[in-house]
């Protein structure tokens, strides 16, 4: 047999070197993390930190959920709440004024423009009644009373319901008007229904005071703070106190 068979035959038969074991679990945690969802960054995390108001953290958690945006919607909504929060800045938005992010969510708004600056409207509505100067005298006869209480409204203490509550005026009216409706849950008149009527917003300035008073009391009364929709307070309980002179104070029960 000569030289060169043997060789090759040699190698043919010579075993491959031995090659380590593979460590047990290092490849699978290595996949393991790589889509494990704890390790990865939390949109709503995302959002929530740029928003420019951190309010009802688990409502907008909420609504985020339900809401369930891709990655290119998810994207918008960050970029929004970026711009947002650089237009409240720059105008020195108080916060309680400021929309929360769930309702900022269901009401889609970042599909809207910037909302207009804010402007105190008690000064507006001073500074709007000096523009139009005084009023001229009229023959016609006098407008309508607008607010107030319904009329056989009766008078005592009574444990109320909202029934319903409006802002009925236009955004561009001078006045703004809010009415709120209510049923007596207790008493000789469970079950009569009234309402009353006030103006938030009005060019006279005593007559804007009392209605912004008694808005205030209202909010005490029902825990809503800061409203933001007049549907905050549908289906709230509180005490209503009507007096004989036709006035009404609210107090929680």
């Amino acid at each position: 047999m000569s030289t060169d068979m043997l060789t090759v035959g040699m190698n043919e038969d010579t075993p491959a070197a031995p090659t380590a074991p593979p460590v047990c679990g290092l490849e699978a945690a290595t996949a393991v993390t790589a889509v494990d969802p704890e390790a990865r960054a939390d949109p709503f995390e995302e959002l929530w930190a740029v928003f420019p108001r951190k309010y009802d953290r688990a409502k907008a958690k909420a609504a985020y959920k339900a809401l369930a945006p891709n990655e290119e919607l998810h994207a918008r909504l960050v970029a929004q709440a970026i711009a947002l929060a650089a237009h409240h800045e720059k105008n020195a938005t108080d916060k309680k004024w400021i929309k929360r992010m769930h309702t900022w969510l269901v009401g889609e708004c970042y599909l809207e423009d910037l909302p207009e600056p804010y402007e105190n409207p008690k000064e507006a509505a001073i500074a709007r009644a000096r523009e139009n100067g005084p009023r001229k005298a009229s023959k016609s006869p006098p407008a309508r009373k607008t607010t107030g209480l319904s009329p056989k409204t009766p008078q005592g203490r009574h444990k109320v319901k909202i029934i319903s509550a409006e802002m009925p005026d236009d955004s561009g009216s001078p006045e703004e008007r809010f009415k709120l409706s209510y049923r007596i849950e207790d008493g000789d008149h469970e079950g009569k229904e009234f309402s009353h009527t006030f103006k938030s917003i009005s060019a006279d300035e005593r007559e804007q005071t009392e209605g912004q008073s008694v808005f205030a009391d209202l909010r005490k009364a029902t825990g809503v703070t800061e409203p933001e929709d007049t549907s905050d307070f549908h289906d709230l309980s509180l005490r209503a106190i009507v007096t004989s002179m036709g006035r009404i104070e609210y107090a929680a029960l």
